[in-house]
């Protein structure tokens, strides 16, 4: 505890403010977050937030855009790489579950906002240029349509069926341990299998017979 403490006196006001919003935008949402909660769990005045942040939009800009950057980085790299589809494909896939499996309580957070808050999500991830990286995904998909490697689905469908065979066990963790009977351990292994299961499934699913695809 005493560490922690330490930790925390060496950081910076802003860094600090960060922390706390982070929190309280977690545990209350969006709309039922305030500054005053901030600038007290932070432990400075709330005249001190208002000047190192203008509003709660732009704290959730900043706290969603660094974990939204931190991805698009590792996203354009491996699209940017120099390897066929399949190989892009499950190290995309690999990189998604391990964005929701390290990031879950912010994602878990930024999923319950986007019914009750679209356009703050939206307007975060077009600064951010995660729809760039998305076109890119679904131009590559279109590419290997063309090219008939794999089979003439709607690009758009096979994107969102990626996303939600990643992350649904993330977002749904607590129902599918209890119905399933998992401990948190069998989960964690889960998930360390998935993305291998998850890129197989999908690979199953798009294959042409007689293409390039590995056979399973």
């Amino acid at each position: 505890m005493a560490k922690k403490n330490e930790a925390r006196e060496e950081m910076t006001s802003e860094e600090k403010i960060i922390e706390a919003a982070k929190s309280v935008f977690i545990e209350r949402g969006f709309d039922g977050a305030t500054m005053q909660e901030i600038a007290d769990r932070a432990s400075i005045n709330k005249a001190a937030l208002h000047y190192y942040f203008r509003s709660k939009d732009k704290l959730f800009e900043i706290i969603f855009g660094v974990v939204l950057k931190n991805m698009l980085l590792k996203l354009g790299g491996i699209i940017d790489q120099e390897m066929n589809f399949e190989e892009k494909l499950e190290k995309l896939i690999t990189e998604y579950i391990g964005f929701f499996s390290t990031n879950y309580p912010i994602v878990s957070f930024v999923i319950s906002e986007i019914i009750k808050n679209p356009n703050l999500i939206l307007n975060v991830m077009d600064k951010t240029g995660f729809q760039e990286k998305i076109k890119k995904v679904i131009q590559m998909i279109e590419e290997e349509i063309k090219a008939g490697r794999i089979k003439n689905i709607k690009p758009q469908h096979l994107y969102m069926n990626i996303i939600s065979m990643c992350a649904f066990p993330f977002l749904a963790q607590p129902v599918l341990c209890g119905a399933l009977k998992l401990e948190k351990n069998q989960f964690s292994q889960l998930m360390k299998e998935r993305p291998k299961v998850v890129s197989n499934f999908i690979l199953d699913s798009i294959r042409v017979k007689g293409d390039g695809l590995r056979a399973k």
